[in-house]
Protein backbone atom coordinates (compact mmCIF):
# COMPACT_ATOMS: atom_id res chain seq x y z
CA UNK A 1 0.00 0.00 0.00
CA UNK A 2 1.25 3.50 -0.63
CA UNK A 3 0.69 5.87 2.12
CA UNK A 4 1.22 8.93 -0.19
CA UNK A 5 -2.12 7.44 -2.07
CA UNK A 6 -3.81 6.84 0.63
CA UNK A 7 -3.43 10.55 1.83
CA UNK A 8 -3.68 11.82 -1.34
CA UNK A 9 -7.37 10.35 -1.38
CA UNK A 10 -7.85 11.45 1.90
CA UNK A 11 -7.11 15.08 1.31
CA UNK A 12 -9.56 14.09 -1.92
CA UNK A 13 -12.44 13.64 0.41
CA UNK A 14 -11.40 16.09 3.04
CA UNK A 15 -11.79 18.63 -0.06
CA UNK A 16 -15.27 17.54 -1.34
CA UNK A 17 -16.37 17.39 2.40
CA UNK A 18 -15.08 21.07 2.84
CA UNK A 19 -16.52 22.23 -0.29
Amino acid sequence: MDARGSKEKDDLKLNVEVK
